[in-house]
C-alpha cells in the first residue's frame, strides 16, 4: 500500500525537474550585428516643378477687341499676344489734347490780367480784386494740370491696347474673342511661365514624421541632379486626406543653366543627420498588431524587447529609430516564442548567410 503513494511523489519530483530545466533552457538563436547609419533618415521623392505665379492679361481700356492669340501658344516676352481697337480712345485723346490748349491760353489770360492788377498802384485796385483775380489763375492752373493728366493716362490707355507677353511661357487660359467690346479690368488670358521657379513635394505621413515634421523640413538637406542651393520654403500642410500625403514647397538656385520646365519631375532626396538611426537586417524585426520591436541580445545572454521605428527600407536592410547602439547583437533568427529576458544561445551556424529554413531544417 505504501508503494504506490511513492511512485507518485516520484512522478511529480522528475515532472518538477523537467519543468525547472525547460524553464532555464537554453534558447538557440540566430543574431546580426547593428550597423552604423551616417546618412541620417534619407527619404526619396518625386516633386514637380511649377510657377510662382500665373500672368493675367486684362484690358486697359472700353475697347473692342481685334485679335488674340489662341490658346496653348507658346509665347516670347515682349511678344504682341492681343491688340484692341484705339479708333474711340484715340479720338478721346485728341479731344482732351484740345480741351489742354484752351486751358492753357486761359491760364495765360489769367496770368497776364493778374500782372497787370498788381502792377497797378492801390487806388486803383483792391485786395478783394487781387485775391479773386488769383483764385481765377489757381483755377485754370489746376484745370491745365487736369487735362495733362488726362492726355498722359489716355496715352498709357492707348500704349496697352496693344497687350504683350510679360513673360515667356504658354497661354493657358482664353476669356476673349475678336469682334468683343471688352470693359475695363475685363480678362483676356492668363499666361503660365514656361520655365519654373519652384518644386511641389508631396510625401508621405509617416516619413514627414519620420524626419521631424515641418521643423525637420526647415534643417534638412535635400539633393537632385542638376539643381543647386535646394532650400525649404513653405508648405508643410495634408494635401491629401484620403492618401495621408504633407505637401511642402521648395525654392533653389535659379540660374540660367538650370532649365526645368512647368509640370516637369524630378527626383529628390531629403536627408537629416539624427543620432537615434542604426541599420538592422529586415528579419530581425518583429512586428506585433501595434509595434514593431526587434530583440536584443544582452552581455548575460538573455533577451529584451526593444522598440523599432522603422524609417525607411533598404534591399535586405532596414533603418530604424530605436535605442539600440552600433555593435549590439540582435536576434534575426529563432525570434518566434521569445519573451523579456530569455537565456538564448547563438547558434554555431551563426554566418549571416544561412537562411532560417536551412537553420530550422538543422535542427530537425
Amino acid at each position: 500500500m505504501t508503494q504506490r503513494p511513492l511512485t507518485h511523489l516520484f512522478s511529480l519530483l522528475i515532472l518538477s525537474v523537467l519543468i525547472s530545466f525547460n524553464a532555464y533552457a537554453e534558447k538557440l538563436v540566430m543574431v546580426a550585428e547593428v550597423k552604423d547609419w551616417q546618412q541620417g533618415a534619407a527619404i526619396p521623392l518625386w516633386c514637380h516643378a511649377r510657377a510662382l505665379h500665373k500672368f493675367h492679361i486684362t484690358s486697359h481700356s472700353e475697347a473692342q477687341l481685334k485679335w488674340i492669340k489662341p490658346n496653348g501658344s507658346y509665347v516670347e516676352q515682349g511678344e504682341v499676344i492681343a491688340l484692341q481697337d484705339a479708333y474711340y480712345l484715340a479720338k478721346q485723346k485728341e479731344l482732351l489734347e484740345l480741351d489742354l490748349q484752351t486751358a492753357k491760353l486761359t491760364y495765360q489770360l489769367e496770368q497776364s490780367e493778374y500782372q497787370r492788377l498788381q502792377n497797378l498802384s492801390r487806388d486803383h485796385t483792391s485786395e478783394q480784386q487781387l485775391m479773386l483775380r488769383a483764385n481765377k489763375v489757381k483755377a485754370a492752373q489746376l484745370a491745365k494740370h487736369r487735362l495733362e493728366s488726362q492726355i498722359s493716362v489716355a496715352t498709357h490707355k492707348l500704349e496697352k491696347l496693344s497687350h504683350t507677353a510679360p513673360i515667356s511661357g504658354q497661354i493657358i487660359q482664353i476669356d476673349a474673342q475678336p469682334g468683343q467690346f471688352l470693359s475695363q479690368g475685363e480678362l483676356l488670358a492668363i499666361i503660365e511661365p514656361q520655365q519654373a521657379q519652384e518644386l511641389s513635394c508631396d510625401m508621405p505621413m509617416h516619413a514627414y514624421q519620420a524626419i521631424g515634421g515641418s521643423q525637420g523640413l526647415k534643417y534638412a538637406m535635400f539633393n537632385a541632379e542638376g539643381l543647386n542651393a535646394m532650400h525649404f520654403l513653405r508648405g508643410s500642410k495634408i494635401s491629401s486626406e484620403d492618401k495621408q500625403v504633407v505637401n511642402f514647397v521648395l525654392g533653389y538656385d535659379m540660374s540660367a543653366e538650370v532649365g526645368l520646365l512647368v509640370g516637369e519631375s524630378i527626383k529628390v532626396d531629403v536627408s537629416m543627420e539624427q543620432d537615434s538611426l542604426t541599420q538592422i537586417p529586415h528579419d530581425a524585426l518583429q512586428i506585433d498588431s501595434s509595434n514593431q520591436f526587434v530583440w536584443r541580445l544582452t552581455n548575460s545572454a538573455h533577451v529584451e524587447r526593444i522598440k523599432a521605428e522603422v524609417v525607411f527600407h533598404l534591399r535586405d536592410q532596414v533603418v530604424v529609430r530605436s535605442a539600440l547602439q552600433v555593435g549590439e547583437k540582435v536576434v534575426t533568427v529563432g525570434k518566434q516564442g521569445l519573451t523579456e529576458q530569455d537565456l538564448v544561445k547563438v547558434s554555431e551556424w551563426n554566418s549571416g548567410t544561412l537562411t532560417q529554413a536551412r537553420w530550422e531544417t538543422d535542427q530537425l
